[in-house]
């Protein structure tokens, strides 16, 4: 499963901030990039064990922004 996400992420050194958490939530069984070039900074992540909920709260309480896009 894709799951697309909007965020408030606006540089690498905000990935690099949320990156050990999303590591740790999706361990070997997904996997993650945030696109700086898209004006909404879409985090993308490909996983079949985790939420929507889950990854939100992770960059939530981070301090960033994270809104799911439907399809």
């Amino acid at each position: 499963m894709i799951l697309v996400f909007k965020t408030s992420i606006e540089d690498e050194s905000e990935v690099d901030k949320i990156a050990p958490s999303l590591d740790h939530l999706l361990g070997n069984n997904g996997s993650w990039n945030v696109d700086l070039e898209d004006c909404d900074n879409i985090l993308r992540v490909v996983t079949d064990h985790h939420d929507v909920n889950e990854i939100a709260l992770v960059l939530l309480s981070k301090g960033y922004f994270c809104e799911e896009l439907e399809d």
